[in-house]
C-alpha cells in the first residue's frame, strides 16, 4: 500500500475506476476499447466523461444517438477530444 505524502499522491490514483486493478504507470488517462463498446451498446444515453490530463480539467460529452468509435484499442484524452 502507498500512502500519500506531501507533493506525492497514494496508490488509489493509480486505481482503474471501472475494474479497481492498480495501474503501475501512473493516473488513468485513457479508456479501453472495451470501455467504449459499453458507450456504443447504450446509443440511447448521453456520456460525460470529466478527467485531469496534464494538470487541466477535461470535459468530453458523447451526446445520444452518435456513432461510437470502437476500432482503437485505447482512446487516450486528446482522440476523445477530436472525435466527440
Amino acid at each position: 500500500m502507498k500512502y500519500p505524502i506531501v507533493n506525492e499522491d497514494g496508490l488509489e490514483v493509480y486505481a482503474c475506476t471501472i475494474c479497481g486493478a492498480y495501474l503501475k504507470y501512473g493516473k488513468m488517462e485513457f479508456l479501453s476499447k472495451w470501455f467504449m463498446e459499453i458507450i456504443e451498446s447504450r446509443r440511447d444515453l448521453t456520456v460525460k466523461l470529466q478527467f485531469e490530463y496534464q494538470h487541466q480539467q477535461m470535459e468530453i460529452t458523447i451526446p445520444a444517438g452518435v456513432e461510437v468509435d470502437t476500432g482503437c484499442e485505447w482512446y487516450g484524452p486528446l482522440k476523445l477530444d477530436l472525435l466527440y
